[in-house]
């Protein structure tokens, strides 16, 4: 998603005034040059997870997670992933070359939300994602 917001500011006389532009609200450059741009702001992030929809109950259940950014040329994402139900921890793991399975036991009978999230590093923003899966 690309959001643009309008900036007002006073430049200086005989310069372009800055433009700021937010990515998801996560990223901001500022320019033109000679501004910097801002690179210690994350990117935008986007977690991806994947999960049987429906399974047996009480068996493992394996959610595979991507991590990336949309930008190009972006550094792969790295750091920790959690997979809750509710208020309740399921199962953690780290991402290695931006993604990671993350195996759930003991799902009850019933229709399970699960959130994903991942909680950030030096380059992405952290970010969260639901998968619902059915225990018959």
């Amino acid at each position: 998603m690309l959001t643009e917001l309008p900036v007002l500011m006073n430049a200086m006389p005989g310069t372009t005034p800055p433009v700021v532009v937010l990515f998801g609200a996560t990223r901001v450059r500022l320019a033109p040059d000679p501004l910097p741009l801002n690179e210690n702001v994350p990117d935008v992030t986007m977690v991806v997870a994947q999960a049987p929809s429906s399974v047996r109950a009480i068996t493992l259940v394996p959610v595979h997670v991507s991590v990336r950014s949309p930008l190009p040329g972006t550094a792969i994402a790295t750091g920790q992933v959690t997979v809750r139900q509710g208020n309740t921890l399921l199962r953690a793991g780290t991402l290695r070359a931006g993604q990671t399975t993350l195996v759930i036991n003991g799902l009850r009978r019933g229709v399970h939300v699960l959130t994903v999230s991942y909680s950030g590093d030096a380059a992405h923003a952290g970010s969260s994602t639901t998968v619902t899966v059915t225990a018959k």
